[in-house]
């Protein structure tokens, strides 16, 4: 081997280096990208589905007791005024949440 021979041998060496870097900061932005996109999916998720769950279940265990007092109270008192307020408490407002419960879910289908 000669003195040349390690000149190129170090030489290749450095550009394959520089090669290797240069593939591993591409691997990085693209793990940060994909990380990215993901964090975007959970956030729509949360947003649009969860969240509205949420309320809905929070709406309704408000109803359930507050009807459930208004029931007992007519069931002790048997008085008129009790079971209309009983037959005119309203069901709340409770929105609709489609059948989707991942946030592995592409924006363009859900708009």
């Amino acid at each position: 081997m000669k003195i040349n021979d390690i000149g190129l041998l170090l030489t290749a060496f450095t550009i394959n280096k520089n090669k290797l870097l240069v593939e591993i900061d591409k691997y990085k932005k693209e793990i940060k990208r994909k990380k990215e996109i993901e964090k975007q999916q959970n956030d729509f998720y949360e947003l649009n589905y969860e969240q509205k769950r949420i309320n809905n279940e929070l709406l309704y265990n408000e109803f359930f007791h507050n009807r459930q007092l208004i029931y007992n109270k007519w069931k002790t008192n048997k008085k008129m005024e009790d079971l209309i307020a009983l037959v005119n408490y309203k069901y709340p407002d409770i929105s609709d949440v489609p059948d989707i419960y991942t946030s592995d879910i592409k924006k363009s289908k859900l708009k």
